[in-house]
C-alpha cells in the first residue's frame, strides 16, 4: 500500500511513500519521511494508493500520531486554496498548521496533542481547616511570588465556592497565570510543599456560569430574523449595520443559538488586539470558559487546547475568537461563522504565502461543512456590496444606532484656510483645538487620528537637502523619538540617526512630516493637563497592551487618544464623544484603485467610534480638499451613493469586481536580471493571453530587503475558464525556472491581490 503525502516544500505536488506499518492509513495523519538530502521532514497523509506506482518509493520511517489531527475538510481546503491561489500545497499547510505541530530536530516519537486537559490546582486542606490557611503565609513569609500565587488562587475562589463542598474549587492553571503576575514555577513550587495539589482536568468540566441574558432590541430582532431566513436559502448573509448599531449582539445571539444546538461557533476578527476587549464582553454574555481565543500571539498551549477541543466533541461546544489564521482550524463540527469587519484589509494574507483572503476563505469553507456565514460591516467592501446587489449574498441591514444615540455630526476644516490665516495650533487648526478644550471641560473622551506611527517620515539635510534612506529598501527611514531610532517600516531593520549628511557633511537635520508620537507630543504641550494615550503597532505590541488601554479608556483615565488605524477597527469607547481625523488627504492620494473606498472607509469607520451612548459625536476632518466627492459622502454617509460610483468606474475602467486580477511580482539581487526576467516573462504571457496583460514595471517601492521588484498585472473576463486559465499561467510561470539566466528569480503570485 502507498500513501501521497504532503510535505513542506515548495512544490505544486505531493509525494508517494511505501506504507510499511501495522496501523492502518488514514488521511490526516502526520508522518515522518525522507526526503531528498534532508534528513526528515514532517509530511501530511492526503490519500491512500492501492495501485504499485512506476517508480521506487521510499518507505514512511515514523507514524507520528495515534489517529487523525487534521481532518479531511482541511486538507480539502488546502487543496482549495492552493489552486485557487496559485501556491504550493507544501506552503499552504506550513501556514496552516500551528507551531505545535511542527517537527522538532529533538523529537522521537510518536506524538501526541493531549486529550484537551488543562492543569488545575487546590487548596490542599478542608475550607473546615482554615487556621492552615494563615499558618502557611506566614510560613511564605519571604517567598513574595508564591505568596502572590496563593493569594490569587484564594481570591479566584470567592466568586467560585461552592457551599456544599468540603474543599476548596479547582482552579485552572491559565485563569491563575492571567490573574496575577507570577508563573507556573511558583506553583510547582506550592505544590511540592504540599499547599497545593495538581490535577490535568477539562476546564468545561467544571459548574459554568450562566450568561448574562442577551437582551434585542426590535430593530436587531428583525435583523436576526432576516439572517436565519438567510441561512435557510443557503446564502451568505452581508449585515450592513451603522457603527453603534449593536452587530456584535446579534453576533452573540447567533453564537449562543449554535452553541445550545451542541456545535461550535467561529467569530473571526481583523485585529488581534481586538479580542482582548471583545473576550470580555462574550464571556459576559454566554458564560465563563464558553470562549476560547486562537491567533500569533496565544500561548502555544492555548491554540493546542483549542485545537483539540474542536477534534473531541467531549469537552463542548465553544465559541472560538479569532484573526484570519483561525479559517484553518478543524471546523466539521461549527455551525456558524462570522467575519467582523468584513472589509478590513487585514484579512489579506500579503507575506508569506499562501497569499489568501480569510473572508473568501470562510465562505468557501461555509459552502463545503454547510454552516451559515454573517459577514459583517457599516462599510462593506465593494465586492461584497456588489454580490449582494446579485443576490449571491443575501443582504441585511440595521439602519439604526442601538439605544437613543444619533449619528456623529461630521465637519469639513480647510488647512489653507486655517494656514493662511495662522490658526493653528500645533497639527490642530484652532476649531478642532477649541472644540477638545471644551470637551475635556466636560470630562468626555477625544480621539486624534493620525494614520502614521513614529515621530517623524521623513528626516533630511538643511544645507542639501538628502533625504536620509534605507540601506535594504528604496523608502525613507521613519524617526521613532520614544527608542531614538531610525526604522524602516518595510523590512523592520533599524538604527542610529546619522550625525553628519554623507552627502554635503552638513550636521544640521530637519524632521519633516507627523506621526503619532509627535502627535501625542503636541498635545502635551497643548493640553498639559490631559491624559494622553497612543494606541498604534508600537504601543500595542505586547501581548496585554490593549487589554490595559482598553480598561484604561473605559474607567475614565484617558482623555485623549492618538490613534492609528488600528482603532478603526471595532473598537468600543463608550465615553468617547469627538474625532480629529488629521492629514485626510494622504489617504485620498494614494497611487490604488482602491483608495477611494479604503479612505471612506476608514474616515467612516473612525467617525463612528464618537457618540456610542446617548451624546451625539462631533468629528471634525482636517483636509486641502474640503470639497472632495470621498469626504462629502463620509459627511452625509451616503455609502450606497458612493459604493455604486465606484463600482461604475470600476465597470468602465475594468477592475474588480467586474474581473479578475492578478499580480506576479519578480524579485532578484540584481536589478538587470529581473528586469530581463519580467521582460521575458511578460512576452510570454501576452503570447498566451493576448491583451489583458500589463508592465512589466517598477512598483512605487521597487527596492525591498535588497531585492529588486518587477511587477506584471493580469485581468482576467469574468465568464471565461478561470480555472484553465490559471493552470495555463502556472505553467508559464514554471518555465522561467528552467531558463539558466533567470533560474535564481524569485516569482510571487498574487490571486485578487487587493
Amino acid at each position: 500500500m502507498w500513501v501521497e503525502v504532503i510535505l513542506p516544500v515548495p512544490v505544486h505536488s505531493t509525494f508517494t511513500y511505501f506504507w510499511n506499518e501495522s496501523l492502518e492509513p488514514i488521511p490526516g495523519l502526520r508522518v515522518h519521511v525522507s526526503f531528498g538530502r534532508q534528513n526528515c521532514l514532517m509530511g501530511v497523509i492526503q490519500k491512500i494508493q492501492e495501485n504499485r506506482p512506476d517508480f521506487d518509493c521510499k518507505p514512511i520511517l515514523r507514524v507520528l500520531d495515534d489517529y487523525p489531527r487534521i481532518q479531511i475538510q482541511q486538507i480539502n481546503l488546502w487543496n482549495w486554496i492552493s489552486d485557487y491561489y496559485l501556491c504550493p500545497i507544501g506552503e499552504v499547510m506550513q501556514s496552516a498548521l500551528p507551531a505545535f505541530f511542527k517537527l522538532k530536530e529533538s523529537d522521537s516519537g510518536p506524538y501526541t496533542l493531549g486529550d484537551g486537559s488543562v492543569a488545575h490546582w487546590r487548596w490542599y486542606a478542608k475550607k473546615s481547616d482554615s487556621g492552615k490557611i494563615s499558618e502557611v503565609f506566614s510560613q511564605l513569609n519571604r517567598a513574595k511570588l508564591q505568596s502572590e500565587a496563593l493569594l490569587s488562587y484564594f481570591q479566584i475562589c470567592s466568586n467560585q465556592l461552592d457551599m456544599d463542598s468540603e474543599y476548596y474549587p479547582w482552579i485552572s492553571q491559565d485563569l491563575l497565570l492571567e490573574y496575577s503576575s507570577v508563573k507556573a514555577i511558583q506553583l510547582n513550587a506550592l505544590k511540592e510543599k504540599g499547599f497545593l495539589k495538581k490535577s490535568m482536568r477539562h476546564s468545561l468540566i467544571e459548574v459554568i456560569s450562566e450568561g448574562e441574558k442577551i437582551d434585542l432590541s426590535d430593530s436587531q430582532l428583525d435583523a436576526f430574523s432576516s439572517i436565519k431566513k438567510g441561512f435557510s436559502i443557503g446564502k451568505p448573509v452581508l449585515l450592513k449595520g451603522e457603527t453603534g448599531s449593536g452587530k456584535t449582539e446579534i453576533y452573540l445571539k447567533l453564537a449562543d443559538d449554535i452553541l445550545k444546538s451542541g456545535k461550535h461557533a467561529l467569530l473571526l476578527v481583523p485585529e488581534i488586539a481586538l479580542t482582548a476587549q471583545l473576550y470580555k464582553r462574550i464571556e459576559k454574555s454566554l458564560g465563563r470558559d464558553l470562549v476560547s481565543v486562537y491567533h500569533s500571539k496565544a500561548s502555544e498551549s492555548e491554540r493546542r487546547d483549542v485545537w483539540q477541543s474542536l477534534l473531541n466533541p467531549e469537552t463542548g461546544p465553544r465559541l472560538i475568537l479569532a484573526a484570519r489564521s483561525g479559517i484553518f482550524l478543524p471546523l466539521n463540527h461549527v455551525g456558524v461563522i462570522v467575519v467582523d469587519e468584513e472589509h478590513e484589509t487585514s484579512y489579506k494574507q500579503y507575506e508569506p504565502s499562501p497569499r489568501y483572503h480569510a473572508r473568501d476563505v470562510a465562505v468557501w469553507i461555509s459552502k463545503k461543512i454547510k454552516c451559515g456565514i454573517v459577514l459583517g460591516s457599516a462599510t462593506p467592501s465593494i465586492e461584497s456590496f456588489h454580490n449582494a446587489n446579485q443576490l449571491k449574498y443575501f443582504k441585511v441591514e440595521l439602519k439604526e444606532r442601538f439605544g437613543s444615540s444619533e449619528p456623529p455630526k461630521i465637519e469639513m476644516l480647510s488647512l489653507i484656510k486655517y494656514k493662511s490665516m495662522k490658526m493653528m495650533k500645533g497639527p490642530l487648526s484652532l476649531p478642532a483645538a477649541e472644540l477638545i478644550e471644551r470637551v475635556l471641560g466636560k470630562n468626555q473622551q477625544a480621539l486624534v487620528f493620525q494614520n502614521r506611527r513614529g515621530y517623524s517620515p521623513y528626516r533630511t539635510c538643511m544645507s542639501c537637502g538628502w533625504t536620509e534612506p534605507c540601506s535594504e529598501c528604496d523608502v525613507a527611514v521613519t524617526f521613532h523619538k520614544e527608542s531614538k531610532l531610525l526604522k524602516c517600516h518595510y523590512c523592520g531593520n533599524s538604527r542610529k540617526p546619522s550625525k553628519k549628511c554623507p552627502s554635503c557633511q552638513g550636521s544640521a537635520w530637519k524632521l519633516r512630516g507627523i506621526g503619532t508620537e509627535r502627535i501625542e507630543e503636541s498635545l502635551d504641550e497643548i493640553f498639559p493637563d490631559a491624559n494622553i494615550l497612543r494606541i498604534d503597532s508600537d504601543s500595542a505590541r505586547k501581548k496585554k497592551s490593549m487589554s490595559h488601554f482598553i480598561e484604561w479608556l473605559e474607567t475614565g483615565k484617558v482623555d485623549i487618544l492618538v490613534g492609528t488605524q488600528m482603532i478603526g477597527k471595532g473598537i468600543d469607547i463608550s465615553g468617547l464623544s469627538i474625532a480629529i481625523i488629521l492629514d485626510a488627504d494622504n489617504a485620498l492620494q494614494m497611487p490604488d484603485f482602491r483608495s477611494h473606498e479604503r479612505a471612506f472607509q476608514l474616515f467612516s469607520q473612525v467617525a463612528g467610534r464618537t457618540g456610542r451612548r446617548q451624546n451625539q459625536g462631533h468629528v471634525i476632518i482636517q483636509t486641502v480638499a474640503p470639497e472632495h466627492p470621498v469626504l462629502l459622502a463620509v459627511q452625509k454617509g451616503a455609502y450606497d451613493i458612493m459604493a455604486k460610483s465606484i463600482l461604475e468606474d470600476r465597470r468602465l475602467y475594468h477592475y474588480p469586481p467586474f474581473v479578475k486580477m492578478v499580480k506576479i511580482e519578480l524579485r532578484h539581487s540584481k536589478e538587470v536580471i529581473v528586469e530581463d526576467a519580467a521582460k521575458f516573462l511578460a512576452e510570454k504571457l501576452v503570447r498566451s493571453f493576448g491583451g489583458g496583460v500589463l508592465g512589466p514595471e517598477k512598483p512605487a517601492v521597487s527596492r525591498i530587503k535588497n531585492f529588486h521588484l518587477q511587477h506584471i498585472w493580469m485581468k482576467f473576463q469574468n465568464g471565461k475558464s478561470l480555472p484553465m486559465m490559471k493552470e495555463k499561467l502556472r505553467k508559464i510561470n514554471n518555465s522561467i525556472y528552467f531558463s539558466s539566466d533567470f533560474r535564481s528569480v524569485k516569482i510571487h503570485i498574487d490571486v485578487d491581490p487587493y
